[in-house]
């Protein structure tokens, strides 16, 4: 909504308009019931935020907006030191704490903050066009300009809509995946590891059959001889993992590997 109620309308901001732009208090870690009108014409904006050029769905909007990206590459402890001092500037003005209620501002900062900088911002310096390098004093001591990263990263970023999400491509994971298919409903088909079946491979031992006759374990419409296994036999580990593959191949089943819930 911020993307397409402000950021949006101020790009767009020429003489004689007005945009009203959203204040905020770090205290309440909300939005204040005031606001910023900026007049145009708007030659430049410049937007700040730990989440401008952050590569997940709910920014793919709000990154739509941005045409250059600038990353600042700054000494990580002291811009946590300033955050304390604005929150707790914050604090004082509203006379609230909302971290308290989360373990402290302390707890919040070592298991949420330095979290989300390694995880989330940290990455999007690979995406930027601009990377100022800054010290702890705050001065700038480089930059590096590399033209074009920003928009082939925004390129990559785009959200699917979808009414259905299977989380696992394991035996139950396609199973479920398949009958979405056959009935026509939208879905998609998460897993974390790199391939179909990976828990098979990885998390079974070498000598490891099924003890139970290949053909009561047999996935639909997909007999195991499709892959030479007799119904009547025992499919080791390695077989296990071939069957479930070439199942989800051969039904053109939606997967996305690598990708978790």
């Amino acid at each position: 909504r911020f993307a397409e109620s402000v950021l949006a309308p101020l790009k767009k901001n020429g003489p004689g308009k007005a945009v009203e732009v959203p204040c905020f208090s770090k205290g309440l870690d909300d939005r204040l019931a005031a606001v910023r009108t900026v007049a145009g014409p708007v030659d430049v904006l410049l937007f700040e935020g730990w989440r401008v050029g952050v590569d997940h769905p709910n920014f793919f909007k709000f990154n739509a907006a941005v045409d250059t990206l600038i990353f600042l590459d700054v000494d990580f402890e002291s811009i946590l030191a300033a955050k304390f001092e604005c929150v707790q500037r914050d604090i004082a003005a509203c006379g609230h704490d909302m971290y308290a209620q989360h373990g402290g501002y302390e707890y919040v900062f070592e298991h949420h903050y330095r979290k989300m900088y390694y995880e989330w911002i940290l990455p999007a310096k690979a995406a930027a066009d601009i990377v100022l390098a800054k010290n702890a004093a705050h001065q700038f001591t480089s930059a590096s300009v590399r033209p074009g990263r920003w928009r082939a990263a925004r390129a990559a970023m785009a959200a699917e809509d979808t009414s259905t999400v299977v989380v696992g491509a394991g035996q139950a994971g396609l199973c479920a995946a398949y009958h979405l298919q056959q009935a026509q409903v939208p879905y998609m088909m998460l897993e974390k590891a790199e391939a179909v079946g990976t828990s098979w491979a990885a998390q079974r031992w070498d000598s490891f059959r099924l003890v139970t006759e290949n053909s009561l374990c047999m996935l639909p419409d997909f007999p195991c001889t499709a892959v030479g296994a007799d119904p009547r036999g025992f499919m080791p580990r390695d077989a296990v993992t071939a069957y479930l593959q070439a199942f989800c191949e051969r039904k053109g089943l939606r997967v996305r590997l690598g990708e978790g819930a």
